[in-house]
């Protein structure tokens, strides 16, 4: 009971409660209800520094490496095997048995047999990052993640999880390399135009798309999807240079319900800035504002600001132009104090 281990953690520690713990732990490793237990307690008792001493001493990492080797086929002891690996990771000195004990095997393992479970399939990738071992898996785990993107392409959900997989893999440049090479921004475009009505499929789809494409590209796969997604056809051409801008403008255009939509594209929008033609950027910041006036999550709010600022900036000083309704459109937005403060000179 968390409430009670929060309330009674050091008495539980002092009587021996970790040790108990983790016999109980070694005693019953093929018994995956009480694995689950033993590990959430063990979970609440790490907060002591001298119950996480004790846990780290008897070989914790050991012990949840082999849980994770006999219970492959569990989500739920995975899942809780790769974030309690994940706590003891955050210390260097547990970095090396977590490898020893064939830590990175059974990570490898869990993100291939899980890739539907995005807790398990996610994390294994950020653990297998964090413990220096994600350029000899990246290769491997990005051809399967985009094999599984493209046999799956009809399950949103599926789409979804392994396009934030996909996501994942961008943080490491070799991986990013792979993914673009073994064609994954296609694949991720196929899901999306797959579900053109689940905005929680372009959200992720957008933020791992931001991931992969390099500026200004002309990627015929992104080309598709804006115009899939547009009420007319759109042909790349120096009006638009940035493919993956238009994707995201048709993307908020398209899904004006969906808060993911907006947080992702605001992001996105600013972060490409520096790409944007004059038209693009005008048709960012009437994207930008329409989200801000639509949603008052506090998430898109941030980002929305901070995009109209950063927008209205590059405007102003990037790209003047005498377009009269661009010159009107850049005015709209003020900074006011500081970066992230919008004001339309309306109010």
């Amino acid at each position: 009971n968390a409430e009670y281990m929060g309330a009674y953690r050091r008495s539980i520690v002092a009587a021996g409660g970790v040790r108990a713990l983790l016999v109980a732990f070694q005693s019953h490793r093929v018994d995956s209800h009480i694995i689950l237990v033993c590990i959430e307690a063990l979970w609440h008792l790490a907060d002591d520094k001298e119950a996480a001493r004790a846990i780290d001493a008897a070989g914790a990492p050991g012990l949840l490496v082999d849980a994770m080797a006999i219970h492959r086929t569990d989500a739920s002891v995975q899942r809780l095997c790769v974030g309690a690996l994940q706590a003891l990771a955050c210390k260097r000195a547990n970095r090396g048995p977590i490898k020893a004990a064939g830590g990175v095997f059974v990570l490898m393992d869990a993100a291939r047999r899980h890739f539907l479970v995005a807790d398990v399939h996610t994390q294994a990738l950020l653990l297998l990052g964090v413990l220096g071992a994600e350029r000899t898996a990246s290769r491997t785990l990005c051809a399967e993640t985009i094999d599984a993107l493209r046999a799956f392409k009809h399950d949103a959900e599926a789409v979804a999880c392994n396009a934030l997989a996909l996501r994942v893999h961008a943080h490491n440049r070799a991986a990013k390399i792979a993914a673009r090479e073994l064609g994954g921004v296609a694949a991720v475009v196929a899901g999306m135009r797959a579900h053109q009505q689940s905005g929680r499929v372009h959200a992720v789809g957008l933020t791992t798309l931001n991931a992969l494409v390099r500026p200004r590209s002309r990627s015929r796969a992104l080309w598709g999807l804006v115009s899939c997604q547009s009420s007319r056809r759109v042909a790349p051409g120096p009006a638009i240079e940035n493919a993956l801008v238009a994707a995201v403008l048709a993307a908020m255009s398209s899904h004006r319900d969906s808060v993911d939509v907006a947080r992702f594209g605001c992001e996105c929008l600013a972060a490409r800035r520096e790409s944007l033609s004059h038209a693009d950027a005008v048709a960012a910041v009437d994207a930008v504002r329409a989200a801000v006036a639509s949603f008052v999550d506090s998430e898109v709010q941030a980002l929305g600001r901070a995009a109209l600022a950063q927008l209205a900036t590059h405007l102003c000083t990037a790209l003047p132009s005498t377009d009269s309704a661009a010159a009107t459109t850049a005015a709209s937005c003020q900074c006011v104090g500081r970066v992230g403060c919008y004001r339309p000179l309306s109010e």
